[in-house]
């Protein structure tokens, strides 16, 4: 595989960056259909926001492809999400080999090219892949944070009051994106 690592060389509004997590078919379709759908509308309305806000995000999942960003057969990702991620200036997608998205150099390397210090988390599943990723963001020193509607887990193991916990504890839990959203508001600067 081979990853390409882009320094941007413009000014950095925040060293906050976001990070789309296993949002694939093949993995979403054991998500609620309606919680699924008001996570993937709260997923998108972050993304935009990173698009005019110019925060990065990557966009990370098992076989999601390398370098054709136009495949979407390679990288399996939900097409409206795909499309939105794509509007984000600094984006990237990253494929990972095991349930956390740190599981290759590449994620790690790519946030530090872009002078991140703090990240959002939003995707499938709380209790798995998110919180791998999670676990692993904060032993490398990157404060974490995610909101209820950003996550979600198996429809038949629901563990909302456990995440809410867990992500509490280890960074910052909001209600929902609105309140995460406020909250970047007040860490970025125009």
């Amino acid at each position: 595989m081979v990853v390409m690592v882009v320094a941007f060389s413009g000014k950095f509004s925040s060293d906050i960056a976001f990070l789309l997590i296993d949002m694939q078919p093949f993995l979403t379709k054991y998500v609620d259909d309606a919680e699924l759908g008001r996570m993937v509308d709260s997923q998108i309305a972050v993304i935009d926001f990173c698009a005019c806000n110019d925060l990065p995000l990557i966009a990370v999942g098992y076989g999601l492809g390398s370098l054709e960003k136009d495949n979407p057969k390679e990288y399996g990702m939900m097409e409206r999400l795909r499309v939105a991620v794509g509007r984000v200036p600094r984006h990237e997608f990253m494929k990972k080999y095991t349930d956390c998205a740190f599981s290759t150099k590449a994620v790690d390397e790519q946030l530090k090219a872009w002078g991140v210090g703090e990240i959002g988390l939003m995707g499938v599943y709380a209790s798995e892949c998110v919180k791998a990723c999670a676990l692993k963001a904060v032993r490398k020193g990157y404060t974490i944070f995610t909101a209820e509607d950003l996550i979600a887990d198996y429809s038949i193991m629901t563990v909302k009051g456990k995440s809410e916990e867990w992500y509490s504890e280890k960074g910052k839990y909001f209600p929902n994106h609105d309140a995460l959203l406020g909250y970047v508001r007040t860490r970025i600067s125009k």
